[in-house]
């Protein structure tokens, strides 16, 4: 595994959800009490932005600062953020800044606008993306 070691990702990880404040930004109080309580429970790791689907909901700067707030409390190797969106551009932003903050590994969407893309188009896409980060 390209030396990395085979136990990055073990145990139970879950999406969480964000909350919001009244205003409709990022309650980072709140998001991180969240996240806490979850490892309370038994939780190993959680993927923030992801596959809950807020997170196509928040600018990139948003998704950056609430990464940022969450992993002033959170160990970065419990956190694996959705850094997907429908730019390429923006999702090796994001994922970038996810790699260089400590995340164990980034949820990356597949191209989600292009309907039913090509084998050799998705490889082109994620080829970009790991050559962009």
């Amino acid at each position: 595994m390209n030396g990395h070691p085979h136990h990055l990702i073990e145990g139970l990880w879950c999406a969480t959800l964000t909350p919001v404040s009244a205003s409709g930004a990022i309650d980072d109080a709140r998001f991180a009490a969240h996240v806490h309580w979850l490892f309370s429970q038994g939780v190993a790791g959680i993927a923030p932005f992801g596959t809950t689907g807020e997170g196509q909901s928040f600018s990139v700067d948003e998704r950056r600062a609430g990464l940022d707030a969450l992993l002033a409390t959170v160990p970065a190797q419990r956190v694996l953020p959705g850094t997907g969106c429908a730019s390429l551009t923006e999702t090796i932003a994001l994922t970038r800044h996810a790699t260089s903050a400590g995340c164990v590994a980034s949820l990356v969407l597949p191209p989600f606008f292009w309907k039913e893309p090509s084998d050799e188009g998705l490889f082109t896409w994620y080829a970009r993306l790991i050559e962009g980060v």
